[in-house]
Parts: C-alpha cells; structure tokens; sequence
C-alpha cells in the first residue's frame, strides 16, 4: 500500500494497493475510484520498460477473470480506505 498525496492528477490523496502472483500485478487506487491496473509479469518481466502494458485497459474474458480473482483476494488482505487521520502531505 501507498498513499498518495492530492496533485495535479488527484483532487484528493488516494490509497494505492497492490498484490502480486507469480503471473501477474494488480493494483487498484482510491479503492478502484481512480482506476486499476494489470500487468502480465511474463509478458513484460520489467514492467518500467517500454513494453509498460496496462491489460486492463485491454478488457476482454481472460483479464477481466483475473482481475475478479485478484481483487477479490487484495480485498480479502487490504482495505484500501484512505486514512481519514492528518497526514503531513509534505512527507507523502
């Protein structure tokens, strides 16, 4: 998990958790408010390279049954809720 502070792209500091499998990365921010992404570890084993492929932009039968699988099972490990105690965002 990361919290990440309100900028130029989020209104406001959103959670950000992530789970990984052998295959695949998931992750989900703001409790899939401000959106989710899929990585195919295999396809592309260094995801900050130029093969970067968010799948699940690529929404089809295969990626949308993975995402069910690992959202249920990042839900299941993490909350993913915004802390509403103050933080220092100058820290963030």
């Amino acid at each position: 998990q990361i919290l990440r502070p309100a900028d130029d792209h989020l209104p406001e500091q959103v959670m950000g958790c992530s789970i990984r499998t052998d295959r695949y990365r998931y992750i989900e921010w703001g409790e899939a408010k401000y959106g989710v992404e899929l990585y195919d570890r295999q396809a592309a084993p260094n995801e900050f390279n130029n093969e970067f492929n968010n799948f699940a932009d690529k929404r089809n039968e295969k990626f949308d049954a993975v995402i069910r699988k690992l959202k249920a099972w990042l839900d299941s490990r993490a909350s993913g809720k915004t802390p509403t105690a103050p933080v220092n965002s100058k820290r963030l």
